[in-house]
């Protein structure tokens, strides 16, 4: 029996098997996802000290004479830790004449984008009775404006920055005939006022390494 050819059956198989393996040799697209650029937050998680100001023309009271002077409430450059999108840090530095203690924590969104929470303090000793300054300062839902890699910088001027300040605690104290006393303490900050063509703001940063720490006021 003589076996009848089909060429169009034929065609159609050679067609498919020419088709499988152009398919097989080109090479396959690399999708977004597998993009080896870092995400912000992979960026900012790779800092490893903050540094915090709050600058402003501030009112203050001792033994009840008020008086308002320009005030740097600040940390600097405090190793950090991070634990998801939170982060801790610790300080402690002997001078000659002073010890200083800076703590930080706070929150950021997965994003980024804004610090949700932070909340830092200082300690200022001058001796053994702890007589010297404290402050504290609580703030909510600053802008990160930028992320590069070992820098991250959140930063508000101007009168605007009374929303992100949630409460400032300052005083002074000092031992007088025994007693320690608290001499000074913080009333208020005038939001409003420039110094010198400086106005109010709040800056932190995010460094990688040791960082160059906050620049003058």
């Amino acid at each position: 029996m003589a076996i009848k050819y089909n060429s169009s059956i034929a065609g159609k198989t050679a067609l498919l098997i020419l088709t499988a393996l152009v398919v097989a040799l080109i090479p396959a697209c690399s999708s977004p996802a597998a993009s080896t650029v870092s995400s912000g937050f992979e960026l900012l998680e790779d800092s490893t000290t903050i540094s915090v100001r709050l600058y402003g023309i501030m009112e203050y009271a001792t033994y009840g004479i008020r008086f308002t002077h320009p005030t740097t409430l600040e940390v600097l450059t405090v190793p950090t830790g991070w634990m998801n999108y939170s982060f801790r840090g610790f300080d402690l530095r002997q001078e000659a004449t002073q010890t200083i203690t800076d703590q930080v924590h706070g929150t950021v969104t997965a994003d980024a984008a804004w610090i949700t929470n932070l909340v830092y303090t200082r300690y200022l000793t001058r001796s053994t009775d702890n007589d010297g300054v404290f402050y504290k300062v609580v703030m909510n839902n600053i802008p990160i404006i930028e992320i590069n890699e070992g820098l991250a910088r959140a930063y508000v001027a101007g009168a605007d920055i009374r929303k992100y300040v949630e409460s400032v605690e300052y005083y002074e104290q000092s031992v007088i005939d025994g007693q320690l006393v608290i001499t000074t303490t913080y009333l208020s900050t005038d939001w409003q006022k420039d110094i010198g063509g400086q106005a109010p703001y709040i800056l932190v940063l995010f460094e990688e390494g040791e960082g160059a720490g906050l620049p003058p006021c």
